[in-house]
């Protein structure tokens, strides 16, 4: 009896709704006739495991049957034997790994929550011109800084961890920055 044994990944979001289908499971073989039909027996690797597997006309669905968390249900697994009627009968074992992913639903809050600075045209190359400040309320919360298209000619760079904006250029004329 030959055999194959694969592992495949779905990504679930920690916000996925209870109910909801997570992936259709479909089993086929390139035999035709009889020979060529397939049957499926899904295992539930867990006894708490938040999944439910029901049997529709032509495949199987893998229902979230509870909600889940990331830091609680990290990943859980569902195994499906395939074995066709073929002769000899052949089998194959794919394991479903299901991966709980984080949803970052912690907006960072600017304070104050616009900035405007002018330089004049003899601030130093280097200096600090303004640093900017955010806070989110989540306990393990990671603030990464960024400016977008604002700055066509690298007058500046926003350090990423720190938020502050120092000056990295001479500066022959004065600027305003909003």
């Amino acid at each position: 009896m030959g055999s194959v044994d694969n592992t495949n990944f779905v990504s679930v979001p920690e916000d996925t709704p209870v109910g909801a289908s997570l992936c259709s499971i479909l089993c086929s073989d390139r035999d035709s006739g009889d020979a060529g039909s397939v049957n499926l027996f899904p295992f539930l690797t867990d006894d708490s495991s938040p999944l439910s597997v029901e049997q529709n006309t032509t495949f199987w669905s893998v229902l979230l049957n509870r909600e889940v968390k990331h830091g609680i249900d990290s990943q859980f697994s569902l195994r499906l034997l395939c074995i066709d009627n073929g002769n000899p009968r052949k089998t194959t074992v794919e394991t479903l790994t299901f991966v709980v992913s984080r949803v970052n639903n912690a907006v960072p809050l600017f304070e104050p929550s616009g900035y405007s600075v002018t330089l004049s045209e003899d601030v130093a190359v280097g200096s600090l011109v303004t640093q900017l400040f955010a806070s989110v309320d989540a306990e393990d919360a990671l603030i990464l800084y960024q400016m977008e298209n604002t700055d066509p000619y690298n007058w500046f760079m926003l350090d990423q961890q720190t938020g502050e904006l120092p000056n990295l250029l001479e500066l022959l004329f004065q600027l305003r920055i909003r």
